[in-house]
């Protein structure tokens, strides 16, 4: 079977030096739940650079998981990584770490949704703009627009703020790296299929 770590509290008791130890086991859902509770907790009381980094960082891993990334999303994550991605848009590598944090988010439809209401879409593609020459925010952002392109709202929504042209330019102006070519290239398939308009403007590039 697979072993799971686990984190011990205050709760069921053992004896050890005479002492009594209150201890309960915690499930691998639970301590995730804390981690989030946490992560966001400091990212709220803290603006800097290095703590929304950590921030954004933490948040992405926990979203790799399907049950994780639906927690993040309906307990404040995608509000926090869009403040992270405002407060510090000249930072490449905070621009980096949010976008690669929605990028996970947005594998899942119900944050979707979320991510465009929130300000999302807007500060994945700001990110680009802001830094067309660093590699890993262009993947993270074709990234972002990949998943997020997959609900048909979104798309459109994607189209009317240029997003189109942000893959492109992602596409261009890293021609030799392989992983912003697929990103690129699965943003644009996701945006033709689900909206005619934007299929019509990727034809004519």
């Amino acid at each position: 079977g697979v072993a799971h770590p686990l984190v011990l509290r205050r709760g069921e008791g053992s004896q050890e030096g005479g002492a009594t130890r209150m201890f309960e086991l915690l499930s691998i859902h639970e301590m995730c739940s804390l981690d989030i509770i946490i992560t966001l907790h400091r990212m709220g009381r803290d603006s800097g650079a290095e703590v929304q980094g950590k921030g954004c960082a933490e948040l992405c891993n926990l979203a790799f998981s399907p049950e994780n990334r639906v927690a993040v999303g309906t307990k404040g994550g995608i509000e926090a990584v869009v403040r992270a991605l405002g407060l510090h848009w000249s930072r490449s590598e905070i621009q980096d770490l949010g976008c690669s944090a929605l990028r996970n988010l947005a594998a899942s439809e119900e944050n979707r949704v979320a991510i465009a209401a929130k300000g999302g879409i807007e500060a994945v593609l700001t990110a680009m703009g802001a830094h067309e020459s660093i590699a890993g925010v262009q993947e993270n952002g074709c990234g972002a627009v990949r998943n997020l392109a997959r609900n048909a709202e979104n798309a459109a929504a994607i189209a009317a703020q240029g997003g189109i042209a942000a893959v492109l330019r992602a596409m261009g102006a890293h021609a030799s790296s392989a992983e912003v070519q697929e990103q690129g290239c699965s943003a644009l398939i996701n945006l033709a299929a689900n909206h005619a308009e934007s299929a019509a403007a990727i034809a004519a590039q």
